[in-house]
């Protein structure tokens, strides 16, 4: 018979196993996806066409029981930073998701951030909420309440905008604010910050806690899309 290893104790996933959940999303306008497969270096890898590869600045590498590898942010100073390119800078349709687990909800803290006064497009916790908040005519950010509840549990956080649902806010899969904002994104050169702010710099920009699979898609995802993303990944994150 068999031993039962350390590694399947701890309940990990074999490599292959988790490869096949995580490795590479069909879709011809990915512009980011960075599932993290293994858990070392100050490099996260993008898996998209585009190697759109980010810089590690003093995040550190954690793993959940799932085998997956996420990024552990101090609150303050760590970021993750991507050099700006037009995959990642759609101006007609646009999805931005990644899963994230604060243990602070009160403070401001950046999740995709590309944002300044008039260009770009922001996925952050600002106070207790969620908010999501792009650049086009008309625009107002949408937010999403949050609660002690949100402390240490993680969560998956998006946004979508297009001309079939306007600009849409969601969490867990479900739409939880929206309006129809119409037009085109107005965009930067700014290089894209994961898990801090880009251009707003309040004293605790980075994520207090967890970051893990980002996801930049060039056109608006579904409501269906959106939910699907959420169930396929969610064991991993014990959800």
């Amino acid at each position: 018979m068999r031993e039962i290893t350390e590694r399947e104790k701890a309940g990990y996933l074999l490599d292959r196993e988790l490869a096949s959940i995580v490795n590479g999303i069909p879709e011809s306008t990915l512009g980011l996806f960075c599932p993290a497969l293994q858990g070392r270096g100050v490099t996260l890898i993008d898996r998209s066409a585009y190697a759109n590869n980010g810089a590690i600045s003093g995040a550190t590498w954690k793993r959940l029981p799932s085998g997956l590898w996420v990024l552990n942010f101090n609150g303050t100073a760590d970021k993750v930073t991507v050099t700006h390119a037009a995959s990642i800078k759609p101006t007609a349709g646009l999805t931005v998701i990644a899963w994230f687990r604060t243990t602070d909800y009160t403070e401001t803290q950046g999740i995709a951030d590309v944002i300044d006064d008039t260009t770009g497009y922001c996925l952050i916790l600002y106070g207790s909420a969620l908010l999501s908040t792009l650049r086009v005519t008309g625009c107002a950010g949408l937010t999403k309440a949050g609660s002690t509840a949100w402390n240490n549990v993680w969560k998956c956080a998006g946004m979508t905008f297009g001309a079939i649902g306007g600009h849409i806010l969601y969490l867990n899969g479900a739409n939880v604010a929206s309006d129809s904002d119409s037009g085109s994104i107005t965009q930067n050169t700014r290089n894209l910050t994961l898990g801090n702010r880009a251009f707003y710099s309040p004293t605790t920009a980075a994520l207090r806690g967890d970051l893990a699979l980002p996801v930049i898609v060039g056109r608006e995802y579904s409501a269906t899309e959106m939910l699907r993303f959420f169930t396929r990944y969610r064991l991993l994150f014990g959800v």
